[in-house]
């Protein structure tokens, strides 16, 4: 039996590996189900000016819903999944950076001199994180590092039996 023929689901690897190892790189957008770049990038811009008032969080949610709904997507034949969607040049990581720039400029200033001094002497590498949530945050602010501590070590002193 000829293993290059079709099979019941479709082509067999051998006949679409070539397309599929550079559907990220060369994907081909359906205009029909979604807006162009610049249309997305004005809806974007439209929302940045409306909801600027609003928690960064949510006005972060509110992109992110608005590009997944109005991208072109890749709709391909050889490919399961139509998770291929044009991201306008990747607008929300871009948008992300530039929170990340302002919170680093107003929120907390000197961290990027801090981060740049550890990545300039390379004693360590970091960078500002807007995505994660710490629990204690607030204790962690207010006490710091010597606070965690020792909250740790009162806490220790109170166990009467090994776990």
């Amino acid at each position: 039996m000829d293993k290059r023929s079709f099979t019941a689901s479709g082509p067999v690897f051998a006949d679409v590996k070539d397309h599929l190892f550079t559907q990220y790189s060369e994907p081909h957008y359906d205009d029909s189900t979604g807006i162009s770049w610049e249309e997305l990038i004005k809806g974007v811009d439209r929302i940045l000016e409306e909801k600027k008032d609003i928690p960064p969080i949510k006005r972060k949610a509110e992109l992110f819903s608005y590009v997944l709904m109005n991208s072109r997507i890749d709709v391909d034949p050889t490919d399961w999944l139509a998770d291929h969607f044009d991201r306008a040049g990747n607008i929300l990581y871009k948008l992300h950076e530039r929170r990340r720039a302002e919170a680093g400029d107003t929120v907390i200033p000197g961290a990027k001199a801090i981060i740049e001094f550890g990545r300039e002497k390379g004693s360590f590498f970091a960078e500002l994180d807007l995505g994660h949530v710490s629990p204690g945050w607030r204790f962690l602010l207010e006490k710091g590092i010597p606070g965690i501590m020792d909250m740790a070590l009162k806490n220790f002193l109170t166990i009467t039996h090994p776990v």
